[in-house]
């Protein structure tokens, strides 16, 4: 804005004070005229916290006045004074007079001041409006879930699928919370994901198979072990830790609960060791504990430790695939990839029509440009030929013919994937780093753009986001 500009604006946002005190006004008008005019030439000038010192002076004369504390709470926001824009548009909704803005606004007030339960408030006020969008469900189903409310999480997510039947993702994630709270009910949601978005089915046919066996045993703890299991397959570790809570809660000399509540804790962010430490001290021989310490080991960086316990288990269990693949892990970790190669391979012959160890050597052997054209291709058109209609395995084939520089055929492989679950950010990553050798720039960044609205600041994210960035 011109010099010249701001000051025309200046000039007829002071008039209301000039014809205050021309007209004679009360001396508590023309106070309140000026705060109001004060307010109105900081908003103009960007100078939020000034702004939010005059509308508070305004909204103190006037506090019947919703769209004062409505305001108040907007320049705050705008100057990161949380918590003082929390209190404004708690006041404006408690005046009934706060807009499906101010409503979202509120929210994050205390998403910064990480504040679910405040949050939790100014979603449920506005669904309870009406005509509330899918983002305000989904966000209070969050914070519901962050809470550990996961029955109200479940409701709410069903109370959007009754708006919208056809919502793959809304019946996906109401599914999983059901595992928890109602694994009686989750299959059918589970099996509707799948019906509406084909390229869940691998996932929610695991998830299901998992729930159905869970609910064929007697004893509850098993039961929830499970489930706890199937949900940290798929990354669940929030309601995976829940159920092994409940497990070791149930059952405390369960030493195999012990070692997965010690997995999910690691997998959010908390040390597990005090948990593994109670399930060594259970069942010191038990596979499954010393497995889960093994992995504790790689990820604090020590696989050097981890690798004896995998050795040992090779031997008692040799016609596991597991261990053999367990075993690469750690040589890969330690550096050794020419001693890994064997295990990626026995691992994935010993599995025979388990896709997952087939695609962790094609993984392996492209990645590191080991055998690619001998062990990496046939690795992975095996994943392809176990599961045709997998997105995974479509985008795992396209990268694939991308290291081999066959453009035509990883886009085609790249296309389907994303026919499948246009929401799978790997194949939008990977098909943009194809239209870039292809020169086709317009095609890339759109696909690359996709990658970092759908993955944000994970690993297909940032990568599509470097790539966006060196785009001409």
């Amino acid at each position: 804005m011109r010099n010249e500009e701001r000051v025309t604006l200046v000039i007829k946002l002071l008039l209301p004070v000039f014809l205050a005190v021309l007209l004679n006004l009360s001396p508590q008008a023309a106070v309140l005229h000026d705060a109001l005019s004060r307010a109105q030439v900081a908003v103009a000038y960007e100078q939020h916290a000034v702004a939010a010192e005059h509308l508070q002076q305004a909204a103190a004369y006037q506090p019947w006045r919703g769209d004062l504390w409505e305001q108040l709470g907007e320049q705050r926001m705008l100057a990161e004074q949380y918590v003082g824009a929390a209190e404004a548009y708690q006041r404006a909704w408690m005046l009934d007079e706060i807009s499906d803005a101010g409503l979202a606004q509120w929210a994050q007030a205390h998403l910064a001041l990480e504040e679910d339960g405040g949050a939790i408030r100014a979603w449920q006020a506005r669904i309870d409006r009406g005509g509330a969008a899918r983002e305000v469900y989904a966000s209070l189903a969050a914070a519901q879930r962050r809470q550990g409310k996961i029955a109200d999480a479940a409701a709410t997510l069903c109370a959007w699928l009754e708006q919208d039947p056809e919502d793959a993702d809304t019946a996906y994630e109401l599914g999983v919370h059901l595992m928890v709270s109602a694994p009686d009910e989750a299959v059918e949601m589970l099996d509707l994901a799948a019906e509406l978005a084909p390229g869940r089915k691998v996932q929610t046919d695991m998830l299901s198979d998992a729930v159905e066996a869970a609910l064929e045993e007697e004893d509850a703890a098993y039961r929830l072990m499970l489930i706890g299991r199937a949900l940290g397959r798929v990354g669940e570790w929030d309601l995976a830790k829940m159920a092994f809570d409940d497990v070791v809660v149930l059952t405390p000399e369960y030493a195999e609960g012990w070692a997965m509540l010690g997995e999910a804790q690691q997998q959010l962010g908390q040390d597990g060791l005090q948990a593994l430490e109670e399930a060594q001290a259970l069942a010191p021989d038990s596979v499954l504990v010393r497995s889960v310490r093994a992995l504790y080991w790689r990820r604090l960086g020590q696989p050097e430790v981890a690798l004896p316990i995998y050795t040992t288990l090779a031997k008692e269990e040799p016609d596991k695939a597991i261990w053999q693949a367990e075993i690469a892990h750690a040589l890969s970790e330690m550096g050794d990839i020419l001693s890994a190669l064997p295990y990626y391979q026995s691992a994935a012959e010993m599995a025979g029509t388990d896709p997952l160890y087939w695609e962790e050597l094609a993984r392996f052997s492209i990645g590191n440009g080991i055998e690619a054209r001998n062990v990496g291709l046939p690795a992975a058109r095996m994943v392809l030929l176990l599961r045709p209609d997998d997105p995974a395995a479509l985008d795992l084939m396209g990268w694939t013919m991308l290291y081999f520089h066959d453009w035509p055929s990883a886009e085609r492989f790249l296309q389907q994937a994303i026919q499948l679950d246009e929401d799978f950010a790997p194949a939008h990553l990977h098909l943009g780093q194809v239209y870039i050798q292809m020169a086709q720039h317009q095609e890339a960044r759109r696909h690359l753009i996709q990658a970092v609205s759908l993955d944000g600041e994970g690993f297909d994210g940032v990568m599509a986001q470097r790539l966006l960035d060196s785009l001409p």
